[in-house]
């Protein structure tokens, strides 16, 4: 605490002694040319001033501004006051900014040799927008030793800013023969304004002379054929550049003047193709490509080829790769044109290659191969996030629908019964993964013959999350399979169509349960809305036989019969379905 408080009086004292330092010319002035009153008054100021610093130096603005009124009472022709009040008000929004510039500009009247002060207003005009007053005082600063850069800094910012090209050349070339400017930032801007002036023959003295201040830099040189391109002189640009690339074959510089020559001339297959062939060149690093891969994607979005993006990133992302300049390039692509979550499967795969820690491209990686129906990579994917990160239920749960999928029951038994051993360890936010993973385990399960246990992940699943659609339907629909716990069945059933009332799978179950109760009248309804809603018709085999099977049941038999027909010519049609149509009748499974 102690050092806080000494680092304080220490700061105290600097303002103190600056303070006397501007001072001590009052105090001279006055023992020559005034009085025995006019000396008190003098004093009186000097002790309010330097108690002002005191209290700027603490960060007291209120005590600051009252002691500054009471020394500019004793004497309103000092300077250094009227500086420092000036400062204060300026952060005041109630004070008029044409009063805080009098308290400026009268210091300045009253100490015109004073640099600082001339730097203090021009820098209050220019937040202010008096520009051009500004710039007076910034012309006179050009003869202050210690602020003259400063001065000529800020005047090549403003004519930058107000465009004014012819000003900045002669203001840069005035600069240059003063001798302290950083001579290669400057030349930069002043090649940059003729340029812009059209002033061809002296942009390229000005490269000669970029190029012999920095002769190791690759992109100076490249300036020249750029300049006789805009000059319109296309054939001696192309030699200039040719010449570069003879002497330095890898100049980034040289070969992206070579697309841009292309694009200018109407020469754009050929620079498309130049393109791919520097994006695919794997010897160059990722980070060297960064200006190839932008210019591509522009070019191609630009003519309305964006399937050439596609189909050229995901040859490059067959390349090994040590960073993800590239795959961020293209993911930035994607994101811009609001590209479907699918359409970052294989960045995504390629990322957590290239960092198998990154977490998130992970998980996006394997939801886009769920998505795309890719199980066998999936599946893959997945034993994969499990040995990243073990504690991530997402990769149980879409590994082992995977596994089920592909029909490696074993496999997706294994992973089921691993991730159960993480379940104790998910948040809340959690419960809602985990109620899906019970709920696939439970359909392995079953399917496995396990019937029991099945059932009894799927309690589990519900346990979770008491209103998980697909665990109530999948419930029900086993349940009145074997013919047992219908009134649960029918429970469930009706809670899962309640939920998801147009999914044609959860009527389809709902009237199903009812058949098996023998209402047939009540299953005729759901059953008709399930196969209006029917979204594929092509795998809907077992929904027709429903179907038939109430018809049939209600004594419909022509309406029985077209069903089973339609369920006949389906995928996935039962052995049965023969039998009945040709005894017209139904039989149990």
């Amino acid at each position: 605490m102690h050092w806080m408080v000494l680092k304080k009086v220490k700061e105290v004292c600097i303002w103190v002694a600056m303070a006397v330092m501007l001072i001590v010319p009052v105090q001279v002035m006055s023992g020559r040319h005034k009085g025995q009153a006019q000396e008190i008054r003098v004093q009186k100021y000097n002790r309010y001033f330097l108690e002002s610093i005191c209290q700027k130096a603490l960060g007291n603005s209120s005590a600051q501004y009252d002691l500054l009124e009471r020394a500019l009472s004793y004497c309103p022709e000092a300077p250094e006051a009227l500086v420092e009040m000036a400062s204060l008000k300026a952060r005041n929004p109630l004070v008029s900014m044409q009063e805080v510039d009098s308290l400026y500009r009268k210091a300045v009247r009253l100490r015109p040799a004073n640099g600082q002060y001339l730097w203090e207003t021009a820098r209050f005009e220019l937040e202010a927008g008096m520009t051009d007053s500004a710039i007076v005082l910034l012309e006179k600063l050009k003869t202050d030793p210690a602020l003259k850069s400063n001065a000529y800094a800020t005047l090549m910012d403003i004519y930058l800013q107000q465009e004014k090209d012819s000003m900045l050349v002669n203001h840069i070339e005035e600069w240059l023969k003063e001798g302290d400017a950083e001579e290669e930032t400057i030349r930069r801007e002043k090649y940059k304004a003729l340029m812009r002036l059209c002033r061809y023959d002296d942009a390229l003295k000005e490269v000669d002379i970029l190029c012999g201040i920095s002769p190791k830099d690759e992109y100076y040189p490249v300036l020249r054929p750029m300049i006789l391109l805009e000059k319109g002189d296309m054939f001696q640009a192309w030699q200039v550049d040719s010449l570069i690339l003879l002497n330095s074959p890898e100049n980034v510089y040289a070969q992206l003047f070579r697309l841009q020559y292309y694009e200018m001339t109407g020469r754009g297959q050929e620079m498309e193709t130049l393109l791919e062939r520097f994006l695919l060149d794997s010897c160059r690093s990722p980070q060297d490509r960064l200006p190839y891969a932008k210019l591509y994607i522009s070019r191609c979005t630009r003519v309305h080829q964006e399937q050439r993006i596609d189909s050229l990133f995901h040859l490059l992302f067959c390349q090994p790769m040590s960073t993800a300049h590239l795959v961020d390039v293209y993911v930035a692509y994607l994101d811009q044109k609001k590209a479907p979550d699918s359409s970052y499967t294989i960045a995504m795969g390629k990322k957590v290659e290239i960092d198998p820690s990154d977490k998130i491209s992970r998980l996006r990686w394997v939801w886009g191969l769920y998505n795309q129906q890719n199980f066998p990579l999936l599946l893959d994917a997945c034993e994969q996030g499990i040995v990243a990160v073990p504690e991530e239920m997402c990769y149980y749960l879409l590994g082992g629908i995977a596994a089920s999928s592909i029909k490696e029951y074993a496999r997706a038994l294994r992973i089921f019964q691993e991730g159960q051993t993480h379940v104790v360890s998910q948040s809340d936010d959690g419960q809602s993964i985990v109620s899906d993973f019970f709920s696939s385990y439970g359909d392995l399960l079953y399917n496995m013959g396990e019937k029991e246990k099945g059932y009894a992940m799927y309690d589990s699943s519900l346990v979770r999350n008491p209103s998980n659609v697909s665990t109530l339907n999948n419930y029900a629909y086993f349940l009145a399979l074997d013919s047992i716990r219908l009134d649960d069945a029918e429970r469930m059933a009706a809670l899962a169509v309640k939920y998801a009332p147009d999914e044609s799978n959860f009527l389809d179950t709902y009237a199903w349960v009812l058949f098996r109760r023998g209402q047939y009248k009540k299953s005729l309804a759901p059953i008709e809305k399930a196969l209006q809603r029917m979204k594929n018709p092509s795998h809907q085999a077992t929904l027709y036989e429903h179907a038939g099977d109430i018809y049939i049941m209600l004594g419909m038999e022509e309406k029985a019969l077209q069903a089973w027909g339609e369920a006949l010519q389906r995928e996935g049609a039962s052995s049965l379905l023969p039998q009945k149509i040709k005894l017209k009748k139904y039989l149990e499974p």
